[in-house]
C-alpha cells in the first residue's frame, strides 16, 4: 500500500508495486522532492536504469521506448506540473464564485417571467377573493429574494423596508433611472459591475398608516406567493400591529402611539424572532406566526404607548434652568430673566435691580442665581447682595437672599409688624409690593387666604 504522496501518484501512473517500493526506500516520498532531485530528463534516465533493472533489460535499445520507462517519465512530468510555490490555503481551484464572495451580498437568481406568472396563477386560485394587481404584487427582485430564502438549504431573514417594492414602484423607478444623463468612462464600468437596485424612496411612507399597511401587504404577498405560509394568520398578525400603531390617545392621557422609526424597529425584532423559530427550532412559518400573534406578548410590548414629551409652561424646549439674561414678552417683564430655551413669563421681578455702583463707583451686577436656585460657584464674579429696590429706587444691598427678607417698610408712617401678629379679623393693611415680596412665601399665602391685606 502507498505510504506517501509520491507513491500514490506512481500507482496512478501504472508503475509496478515493486518499483514504487524501491523508490520509497531510496527516500523519495513527495512530488516536490522528486522534482527537485531530477530537474532534467537526463538525470532521471540515469536513475531509471537502477530502478527498472529487475523489470526490463536496461542495456537494450528498447529501454528508452519501453512502456514502463514511459510511465516513469509520466510520473516525473506530473511532478514537474505541480511546480508551484507552496503557500497557505486561501481558495482552491474547486471553489465556486459564491464561496469566494461569501462576504459579499450577491443578487439572488432572477425568476423568469414564466415562473412569476405561475406563482400569480396559483395565488389567485388559492385566494380568489384577494386583489393582486401592480400595486400589491411584489416586484421581480423581491420575489427572487424570497425564493432564495425558501430553498431547503437557506434561512429566512428580515428584509429591509427599502427593498419592499411593488411592481408599480419598481417600474416607476426603472423609468426614472432611464431618464438620467449618460455617464461614460468609469461610471459606466461601475454600473456594469455593481448592481443598482431600485429602493423605496426615503420617507416615502412618512408614517402614514395607509402606506405602512401597503408595505406589509406587499411583503406578505411575496411569501404567500411561494406557498411557505397561509395568508390568513399573516393578515391577523399585520392587523394586530397596525391596530397598535394607529391607536389614538386623548390629550389628557399624556400618551402617544409609536412613530414610524419605532414601528420599523419593532417589526424587525418581531420577524427576527419568528424566523428564529423557523430556522433554529424547525417550526413551520404558520406556527411561528400564530405563536407571536396569540401566545406571546412581544407585539403589544414593542408597540405599546409611549409618553408624550412634557410641554412646559414656558415656550421653548430648553432646560429648566433660571437664566437672568434675555428679554421676556410679558407686559411687566422688563428684566431679562427666563427659563433657558425660550421666551416667556419666567423673568425676574420688576423691582429687582440689575446692577449697582460700589464704593469705587464701578458698576457690578447682582447674582440672580444666588436668589433663585442657589449659586454653587466659589469665586462668583457677581454680587451676592439683595437686589430688591425700595420706594426710592435704591437696591437693598444687604447680604441676604431676596426671598427671606422680613418687611421693613411702613404704611402711613406706622411700622409693619410680623404677619403672624395680626389676627384674621383685623383691619386690611395696605402695603406695596416691596414689603410683600420680602415676606416669607408661607406668610404671604396665609395673609391672602385670610384677606388681611391688599397689594397696592
Amino acid at each position: 500500500m502507498p505510504t506517501n504522496e509520491l507513491a500514490e501518484l506512481a500507482l496512478e501512473c501504472g508503475i509496478p508495486q515493486t518499483v514504487v517500493e524501491q523508490i520509497t526506500r531510496d527516500g523519495y516520498d513527495s512530488p516536490a522532492l522528486f522534482r527537485a532531485c531530477f530537474h532534467t530528463a537526463e538525470s532521471l534516465d540515469r536513475k531509471l536504469k537502477q530502478w527498472l533493472e529487475s523489470e526490463i533489460d536496461t542495456d537494450s535499445d528498447e529501454f528508452s521506448t519501453a512502456p514502463i520507462t514511459g510511465r516513469m517519465r509520466m510520473l516525473w512530468m506530473k511532478c514537474m506540473d505541480d511546480n508551484v510555490p507552496e503557500k497557505p490555503y486561501s481558495a482552491s481551484h474547486n471553489d465556486t464564485l459564491t464561496d469566494r464572495l461569501a462576504w459579499t451580498d450577491l443578487p439572488p437568481p432572477k425568476l423568469s417571467p414564466v415562473a412569476i406568472t405561475k406563482l400569480k396563477a396559483k395565488f389567485k386560485a388559492d385566494y380568489p377573493g384577494e386583489l393582486l394587481n401592480h400595486q400589491t404584487c411584489p416586484c421581480a427582485r423581491l420575489l427572487s429574494q424570497v425564493a432564495e430564502q425558501c430553498k431547503p438549504d437557506s434561512v429566512f431573514e428580515w428584509i429591509s423596508w427599502k427593498n419592499i417594492l411593488s411592481e408599480d414602484q419598481w417600474s416607476k423607478q426603472q423609468e426614472s433611472k432611464s431618464t438620467k444623463a449618460f455617464k461614460p468612462g468609469a461610471a459606466l464600468l461601475a454600473s456594469a459591475i455593481i448592481e443598482d437596485t431600485p429602493q423605496m424612496i426615503e420617507n416615502e411612507t412618512q408614517g402614514s398608516p395607509l402606506q405602512i399597511a401597503k408595505v406589509l401587504e406587499i411583503r406578505r404577498n411575496s411569501y404567500v406567493l411561494h406557498g411557505v405560509a397561509h395568508l390568513g394568520p399573516w393578515k391577523q398578525l399585520d392587523a394586530k400591529m397596525m391596530d397598535l400603531y394607529a391607536t389614538k390617545y386623548g390629550d389628557q392621557s399624556g400618551l402617544r402611539p409609536p412613530n414610524i422609526q419605532e414601528f420599523i424597529s419593532a417589526d424587525r425584532e418581531i420577524w427576527e424572532g419568528i424566523f428564529q423559530l423557523v430556522n433554529e427550532e424547525s417550526w413551520s412559518l404558520d406556527d411561528a406566526i400564530q405563536e407571536y400573534s396569540h401566545a406571546r406578548e412581544d407585539i403589544p410590548t414593542l408597540l405599546m404607548a409611549r409618553p408624550k414629551p412634557l410641554k412646559g409652561k414656558f415656550k421653548g424646549g430648553g432646560k429648566f434652568r433660571f437664566e437672568p439674561y434675555g428679554k421676556g414678552k410679558e407686559k411687566n417683564d422688563k428684566g431679562k430673566g427666563k427659563f433657558k430655551g425660550g421666551k416667556g413669563k419666567g423673568s425676574t421681578p420688576q423691582n429687582w435691580a440689575k446692577s449697582f455702583a460700589d464704593a469705587s463707583g464701578a458698576q457690578k451686577e447682582f447674582c440672580f442665581r444666588f436668589h433663585t436656585s442657589g449659586c454653587s460657584f466659589k469665586n462668583c464674579k457677581f454680587a451676592h447682595l439683595c437686589p430688591v429696590m425700595n420706594k426710592d429706587g435704591v437696591p437693598c444691598l444687604k447680604a441676604h437672599r431676596a426671598k427671606i427678607t422680613l418687611p421693613t417698610l411702613c404704611v402711613l408712617d406706622y411700622p409693619v409688624k410680623r404677619a403672624t401678629s395680626w389676627r384674621p379679623n383685623s383691619a386690611i393693611l395696605k402695603v406695596n409690593w416691596y414689603a410683600v415680596h420680602h415676606w416669607p412665601k408661607i406668610i404671604v399665602q396665609i395673609l391672602i387666604q385670610r384677606k388681611c391685606y391688599q397689594i397696592q
